[in-house]
């Protein structure tokens, strides 16, 4: 038997020869196509009489009639990070979030922003105005939402259900851009009037919800059975609701101006609250939490930092709006211009004075909430 041989020779085999003419190469032509080979349909020619987004030819293809231009388009970063502040939203595409922070405009809740979260395909966010919810499937560009009550203050996310908590009660969707409506839950959750915020957090199985009370949401339902884990005895509202993951603890804090106990902590979503060693001076104003450390903020103001949330030591002066953990930094939103936006840190051990880490100094507004990632897994707050 004879056997056929095709040789390729080293020149079409390495294509990855920088200033070499090698290689599979299209051929090259102009308006002026000249034959032969004539013209075929399905074929292809680098059109070196246009320029395209740079680049000093053009790729095309021939439909049978005509040659037609391959789009090519100029490389557009997602946006990696996103922080609800005064003024409504603010983006950046930088993944380390230290530069190019973009406010939207106008603010998609007509006022101001409290929390946002992303889900891997849409971020959601809870405001003040004359939206309570806002939707975007890029981070970039917003749409108010109706349909839902009083404002917002936090927005959680269970894998089938958005739950969103407002001034007086709680509503859920599947559905973050808001065709399908919001309902309203009717399982007695209550929102926290007196304080304007309450939070939520999915902890793979249960909601918890702050409000006038502390509740647990047995099940992934929103309008499941409601158990109070800890009522409200006057002498706080619960606020803000960290958690540091499940080898960690759920980190609590209630909004007093009273000399009583302030922070709380929780080994699971269904244990009772136990009281945390920290000073009590000033009204609590967020909770943030990584598998590394707890932190709490304070109008003093005040940053409290912890290991695991049950001993406090004091810090700098930075009011704590919200904390995230993308895997690689954490970000720290602040709730007032005091020093700046936002504070990074690399890796996620906040169990330090937050008032030495990085300042990135953005101007994101008077109170920034809460800042969300593009990736949602490390999320414990």
């Amino acid at each position: 038997k004879i056997m056929a041989t095709t040789k390729v020779t080293p020149e079409v085999i390495d294509l990855n020869q920088a200033s070499s003419e090698s290689g599979l190469r299209m051929p090259k032509g102009s308006a002026a196509y000249a034959a032969p080979p004539a013209a075929a349909e399905g074929m292809m020619r680098n059109e070196v009489g246009q320029i395209s987004e740079g680049s000093a030819s053009c790729m095309q293809h021939f439909n049978g009639t005509d040659w037609k231009n391959y789009d090519n388009k100029a490389y557009v970063p997602p946006v990696k990070w996103v922080a609800t502040t005064d003024n409504g939203v603010s983006f950046t595409k930088d993944a380390t979030a230290a530069t190019g922070w973009t406010a939207v405009s106008p603010s998609p809740f007509g006022g101001r922003g409290e929390g946002v979260l992303y889900n891997g395909t849409a971020w959601v966010g809870a405001g003040r105005g004359t939206s309570s919810a806002a939707y975007s499937s890029d981070g970039e560009t917003w749409t108010a939402l109706s349909g839902v009550g009083a404002g917002a203050a936090s927005v959680g996310w269970n894998g089938t259900y958005w739950l969103l908590a407002t001034d007086t009660t709680a509503y859920y969707t599947n559905d973050a851009t808001g065709a399908t409506g919001w309902t309203q839950v009717t399982n007695g959750i209550d929102g926290n009037t007196a304080t304007s915020a309450n939070n939520i957090l999915w902890d793979g199985s249960d909601w918890l919800v702050a409000g006038t009370a502390l509740w647990r949401i047995n099940g992934s339902s929103p309008d499941g059975t409601v158990v109070t884990v800890i009522a409200n005895t006057g002498a706080a509202n619960w606020y803000n609701i960290g958690w540091q993951g499940s080898t960690g603890n759920v980190i609590v804090g209630t909004r007093t101006s009273s000399s009583t106990t302030n922070a709380y902590y929780m080994a699971t979503f269904t244990s009772t609250p136990v009281s945390a060693t920290i000073s009590t001076d000033g009204v609590q104003t967020g909770v943030g939490a990584t598998a590394s450390g707890a932190i709490i903020g304070s109008t003093t103001p005040k940053i409290r930092y912890s290991s695991n949330g049950v001993s406090y030591t004091d810090g700098g002066s930075f009011y704590i709006g919200g904390c995230n953990f993308n895997g690689t930094i954490t970000v720290i939103g602040n709730a007032s211009n005091l020093t700046g936006g936002i504070k990074i840190i690399t890796g996620e051990n906040i169990n330090q004075d937050v008032a030495l880490i990085t300042d990135t100094a953005t101007g994101l507004g008077t109170d920034v909430r809460f800042v969300a990632s593009d990736s949602d897994e490390y999320r414990y707050v």
